[in-house]
């Protein structure tokens, strides 16, 4: 989020630094997954009010004045911007280079690119879920709100431009028309598309918008104002207290944006318009309160990268460390930034001198260059490069964590070319890594077998699922699936993450007793039903294990073949005790030779039920649901004893 410091109303105002300092404490707290602070995240929301507020006031008292200039604006705007947002990027960029695996530094790439042109947002409402923490693949997940300010930045200047000082009571009636559509169409469209809805600016513009209206108040008072100091207290102090209130009232189940976002914005609005020469004022303008909102700034640009790369290399680190982690190094970090970067910088180009222009170009310029090596690292997936050079023992851990399915098949509808395939494999990433063992295992022909097959996507018959993600869209998939294909099959293989996609298919079943896990009931019956012809056999596989550890094990330039293999004893399933459940419910679909039912699980514990996740040198899993390449032996050796007692009964005459 950014947080305009340079831009003042007409008399600056501590108080508001203050409460700036109190939103960004919120944001870190729920960052650091502190107890007390799952609604931490209306941080957020409560420097779009402030940031509305800023903006729109100094660009109306500018206008008033006779002296706005858009392209004076912008110039401040990048000048407060682009130095806390170039460092971040560049630590983030040095420490990815560093610890991460050639898949994560792919996505960081992006990110880093999609960053750098305030289009963060953007990238991430194609399928990332805020309060999904990812602390491996996200260290820039909370530049989304950067995004959504510097739209909202090129956008308004403009707009206000069209109201002259006699027409704010216009702008004012526009401001609450578009604030309304923005808030009622958030609150829709966050029931069926949360995702979208938290990401994406039109959703947001509710914020900003109350927080503009905030300043055309103030600026044209009439009546609107309270002046007396009892009722001041009393609003201010309601404010506050809607914003404390909504605390303990919201989570991150919460539908949000929409009318949750009411009360905080609302709040926040309260202490903005009465909340100078209060008792709160007082209070907010207490010395520690006011430096830490002077550099809020640069402080919410650093500490999330810091806490995600944190529990990369220790995913057992507390809430309680975190929080010192970030007391320790960002707080120091972001202070010099704001007062020997930020504020230096911004002073060099208000000048009218050369130097202001050069140094402009420079800031810009070097944000480019930082987001072009960014889509260049994506480009190159990754840098896989790095280990061959300096760590070879990185470079072997990176072959054999080397996803078994993407090296010889591509997602999507892969067909084969012969008249009369023998199988054909439907579902997700998590039957993908098996089908070189299935194929080995039934004996199937390399060259006569279908897929369709995507990661992150249901693809049984049915599922009104919600599908966030642009590349090979769903429903082309579903349409060949059960419409265009037109062939018969040996055996069909169909499985899903069942562990997964709570929240976006509209049409589980409901579960009042049992297990979850029987809230696909329906669609695996309807998906088997449409399979079921006569001669083919459905072959189901069951519950996967859901494997801990994993992460420490990724490559990266600073892994030892001594470090990596005492982590190894780490490992553990921890969907353990759930699997029997898992496994009762999916037997009822074993009836061959017409359906066959596998459990995954099975590969994975020895003749006595305990997990068996890795051989002493080599784990089986490069993540928490996914084998490598590596581990496709050992797949195949434990596949082969099960299915082949089966195959006498499922293979068709």
């Amino acid at each position: 989020m950014a947080i305009p410091g340079e831009l003042k109303p007409t008399r600056y105002r501590q108080e508001i630094d203050g409460l700036r300092a109190i939103s960004v404490l919120l944001v870190i707290a729920f960052h650091a997954g502190l107890p007390g602070f799952a609604a931490g995240f209306i941080g957020v929301d409560v420097f779009f009010v402030i940031s509305g507020f800023l903006i729109t006031g100094i660009i109306i008292a500018e206008q008033d004045e006779q002296n706005f200039s858009l392209l004076s604006f912008y110039k401040r705007r990048a000048a407060r911007l682009i130095p806390a947002l170039f460092l971040v990027l560049l630590a983030t960029y040095i420490s990815g280079f560093i610890l991460y695996d050639e898949l994560v530094f792919d996505r960081v790439g992006k990110q880093i690119a999609f960053s750098s042109c305030g289009a963060a947002n953007l990238l991430f409402a194609q399928g990332s879920n805020y309060f999904t923490q990812d602390p491996r693949a996200q260290p820039l997940l909370h530049l989304w709100s950067l995004g959504v300010e510097e739209q909202f930045y090129f956008v308004w200047p403009a707009v206000l431009l069209l109201f002259a000082a006699r027409r704010r009571r216009l702008l004012l009636a526009v401001m609450a028309i578009c604030a309304l559509g923005s808030l009622l169409w958030a609150e829709f469209v966050a029931r069926s598309e949360p995702i979208e809805a938290y990401f994406y600016p039109q959703y947001r513009a509710f914020e900003l918008l109350l927080g503009g209206m905030g300043a055309v108040i103030q600026r044209h008072p009439s009546r609107t104002i309270p002046t007396s100091p009892g009722i001041r207290e009393i609003l201010t102090g309601f404010g506050m207290a809607c914003l404390i209130g909504t605390l303990f009232l919201l989570d991150h189940s919460s539908t949000f944006p929409g009318f949750n976002t009411v009360p905080p914005c609302v709040g926040t609005l309260l202490v903005l318009l009465f909340g100078e020469n209060t008792r709160l004022a007082f209070c907010l303008q207490l010395r520690p309160l006011v430096v830490v909102g002077l550099m809020s700034y640069p402080l919410y640009l650093f500490h999330y990268p810091l806490i995600t790369f944190a529990r990369h290399c220790d995913p057992a680190i507390t809430p309680t460390q975190i929080l010192w982690l970030v007391l320790l190094v960002a707080v120091p970090f972001s202070y010099a930034t704001y007062r020997y970067c930020e504020k230096p910088i911004q002073r060099l180009i208000r000048q009218a001198h050369p130097r202001a222009k050069v140094s402009l170009w420079v800031l810009l310029l070097s944000l480019g260059a930082l987001g072009g090596l960014g889509l260049l690292t994506a480009k190159l997936d990754g840098l896989p490069g790095r280990f061959a050079h300096f760590n070879p023992f990185a470079l072997e851990v990176t072959e054999r964590n080397r996803p078994p399915f993407f090296a010889a098949y591509p997602q999507g509808v892969v067909l084969c070319k012969h008249p009369q395939p023998e199988a054909l494999f439907l579902g997700d990433s998590v039957l993908q890594q098996y089908v070189p063992s299935l194929v080995a295992a039934f004996g199937i022909d390399s060259e006569r077998f279908d897929l369709v097959t995507r990661s992150g996507c249901v693809l049984l018959k049915g599922a009104d699922f919600k599908d966030p993600y642009s590349t090979i869209p769903r429903r082309d998939l579903y349409a060949y699936l059960y419409g265009k294909l037109g062939r018969t099959y040996r055996y069909v293989f169909i499985s899903q993450d069942w562990n997964l996609y709570d929240g976006r298919i509209g049409n589980f079943d409901p579960v009042t007793t049992g297990p979850a896990i029987t809230k696909w009931k329906s669609l695996i019956d309807a998906t088997i039903r449409h399979h079921q012809q006569p001669g083919t056999t459905v072959v189901l596989l069951g519950s996967h294990p859901i494997i801990s550890g994993t992460d420490v094990l990724s490559p990266n330039l600073l892994l030892t073949k001594e470090r990596y293999r005492s982590l190894l004893p780490g490992l553990a399933i921890t969907n353990l005790e759930d699997l029997p459940a898992a496994r009762q419910f999916f037997t009822q679909w074993h009836h061959p030779p017409t359906t066959v039912v596998l459990h995954p699980s099975d590969l994975w514990l020895d003749q006595s039920g305990r997990p068996e996740l890795h051989d002493g040198n080599w784990p089986y899993f490069f993540d928490s649901r996914h084998i490598g390449s590596g581990s496709v032996g050992h797949a195949t050796k434990r596949l082969i004893p099960l299915v082949r007692p089966m195959i006498p009964r499922v293979t068709p005459p």
